[in-house]
């Protein structure tokens, strides 16, 4: 049975090195990963060692790996056998179950008559560092407690903007979709993909509603992001 060290893992060892505090930590770790992991360790398409170790805490799952590759090979002077000197890397993948939650975001129009509403459900992983969300749907709606009070419009723009898992930043958004009722869902498109919204970036929406009495106009807003 093969197994490789995915790319996505993260080289432990260069921390280790960099820091000769860790170095124990990093034997300590090795250790762990070998006793815990399968007793016999399984062969990479170059045969190559390699131990795997999955852990889970409150939900965050570590997965460990150490890489043994045989460096250098020499024969005893003594015995004629030859051995063979290793060097060990133990790399970690760190990510969290995928977790669903919503946000809710209510607010009055400038008159206080009306009280608008919005919810933005949602999945969310922990990956290598970072928090990634991903929008399912928006419900929304408003509840007239002054009946002298029209709603003559709703307009929602929304969108999910941040670092995404291969690398780089995106922008996914949805402008200028007219609401015409009281109460109302929509569901994003399926291509989007999730985002860490970091350093200013946003996922959410905003609703954006026009209400008017006797003909006198007023607008607002109402912010919803996660």
């Amino acid at each position: 049975m093969a197994l490789t060290v995915p790319s996505f893992a993260v080289n432990v060892n260069q921390a280790y090195s960099a820091d000769a505090a860790l170095r124990a930590d990093a034997i300590t770790t090795i250790d762990q990963v070998k006793k815990a992991a399968v007793q016999v360790p399984l062969i990479d398409e170059n045969g190559n060692s390699v131990y795997k170790l999955v852990d889970e805490q409150a939900g965050i799952v570590t997965e460990r790996y150490v890489l043994e590759e045989v460096v250098d090979k020499k024969v005893s002077l003594m015995s004629s056998e030859v051995v063979e000197e290793k060097a060990t890397t133990v790399f970690e993948h760190v990510y969290s179950a995928r977790a669903s939650d919503s946000n809710t975001r209510t607010g009055y129009d400038n008159s206080g008559g009306i009280l608008f509403r919005t919810t933005v459900s949602y999945t969310s992983e922990y990956y290598n560092g970072r928090t990634y969300y991903d929008m399912r749907q928006i419900d929304g709606g408003y509840t007239r407690y002054d009946t002298t009070i029209n709603v003559v419009s709703q307009r929602l723009d929304y969108g999910q903007n941040g670092f995404i898992k291969s690398g780089g930043t995106i922008t996914q958004a949805k402008n200028n979709v007219s609401i015409s009722s009281s109460n109302w869902s929509v569901v994003p498109p399926s291509s989007w993909v999730e985002v860490s919204p970091e350093g200013g970036l946003k996922v959410g929406c905003v609703l954006t509603h026009q209400c008017n009495r006797n003909q006198t106009p007023w607008t607002g807003e109402l912010l919803n992001h996660i």
